[in-house]
């Protein structure tokens, strides 16, 4: 799938710096990870893709891939979509997390690696892509 930044920004993020904000967990000038405690290896800064459904209309989300060509993180709600580009966000790690603390338990989901369930009660289930 082909990503692009044009018009998902979410406003959060347009008030940080570019500097200060990680793409798919990439550091800044030897800056070392740090621990949040969110579970996960990479920053709360991280920026990771979803959709209006999520942040805007507060969608469950039903699959979180981490896709191993480059790191990238997608968190995506049950909801259809033909044209990705217009429904498109591009988010921190952090704001994923405010949503769905649930989303923890995937801290350690592998590249590569999706996990779907069909309700915010179920079980990931975890398949590689």
């Amino acid at each position: 799938m082909k990503r692009t930044f044009d018009n998902c920004i979410s406003p959060e993020l347009k008030q940080r710096s570019l500097y200060n904000f990680n793409f798919f967990g990439m550091r800044e000038r030897g800056e070392k990870s740090k621990n949040t405690n969110n579970g996960f290896k990479t920053s709360l800064n991280t920026a990771v893709f979803t959709t209006k459904f999520v942040i805007d209309e507060k969608k469950v989300i039903t699959t979180v891939s981490h896709y191993k060509e480059d790191g990238a993180w997608d968190f995506f709600s049950d909801d259809e979509f033909i044209e990705y580009e217009k429904i498109a966000k591009l988010v921190s790690l952090e704001e994923i997390l405010d949503l769905d603390p649930s989303i923890k338990d995937l801290s350690n989901l592998k590249e590569g690696f999706t996990a779907y369930r069909k309700s915010l009660k179920d079980k990931w289930i975890i398949k590689k892509m």
